[in-house]
């Protein structure tokens, strides 16, 4: 019982220190970059992702977490799955306070920049949020004759008007070779309202699979990020306080 109540007490001094150091930094504005803790993000959450398809949209903006013709604002076909496969490509989502979304995906050869600035299904580009999930997949499955597949996120970079980053994003991969591996992911959590500022997340993407060039691979290999409403779990209270407590000394 004793052990139980000091357990209590040590989580709870250490949700108060946490919430002392998140209005704090408040002040300051904190972007945590860390991905060694999660965030429970709440719809209706901003839609952001890159997959290969042979037939339909490769590049796409939704306004919400489920995809469909009403709630996809934007969309752009980039190739076939022949011109797309394997090929490393940079990225940049840019955010503009009071206007919304453009998402930009270009090499030496192809750039497509798609946006999200006026409301769609009622939903605003415009509405708050202020954490990211930031993730890549490749199957749980794959049509006959795919032996292989992988989906890369790399060399990320972020950067916000007047927000200050503690932590970095670590680079994504996952493969598939038969067998689902799950999500590659990680959290971005801000104590700010991320719709209240100017910000960009930049990087670059690769996709690839073996397999005939027709194959039906959409939704199968993509690089997802999804932006709402989010809380850090109860695991992550701990590692916030700490970054907290570095980026107040920091600040110092």
């Amino acid at each position: 019982m004793r052990s139980e109540k000091l357990q209590t007490a040590a989580v709870a001094a250490a949700l108060a220190l946490s919430a002392g150091l998140l209005a704090s930094a408040a002040q300051g504005s904190v972007v945590y970059l860390d991905p060694n803790f999660g965030v429970n993000i709440s719809d209706p959450e901003t839609n952001i992702r890159y997959r290969m398809s042979g037939t339909n949209w490769d590049q796409m903006i939704a306004v919400d977490s489920n995809v469909s013709t009403s709630t996809i604002a934007s969309q752009a076909n980039l190739g076939n799955n022949s011109a797309l496969n394997g090929r490393l490509f940079n990225f940049e989502i840019a955010y503009t306070a009071g206007s919304g979304f453009a998402f930009r995906i270009f090499d030496n050869a192809l750039s497509s920049t798609i946006g999200w600035t006026a409301p769609v299904s009622g939903e605003s580009p415009t509405r708050a949020f202020n954490a990211m999930k930031i993730y890549v997949q490749a199957g749980p499955s794959f049509g006959t004759g795919v032996t292989q597949a992988q989906a890369e996120a790399l060399n990320f970079s972020f950067s916000a008007s007047g927000l200050t980053n503690v932590g970095s994003l670590r680079d994504l991969s996952r493969a598939w070779n038969g067998a689902d591996q799950g999500l590659d992911l990680q959290y971005l959590y801000s104590t700010a309202d991320l719709s209240q500022v100017d910000w960009r997340l930049a990087g670059q993407l690769r996709l690839s699979y073996t397999g005939p060039s027709n194959a039906n691979i959409d939704e199968r290999v993509k690089f997802n990020i999804k932006l709402g409403q989010g809380v850090p779990t109860p695991g992550a209270v701990t590692a916030l306080a700490l970054a907290g407590l570095v980026a107040t000394r920091r600040r110092r």
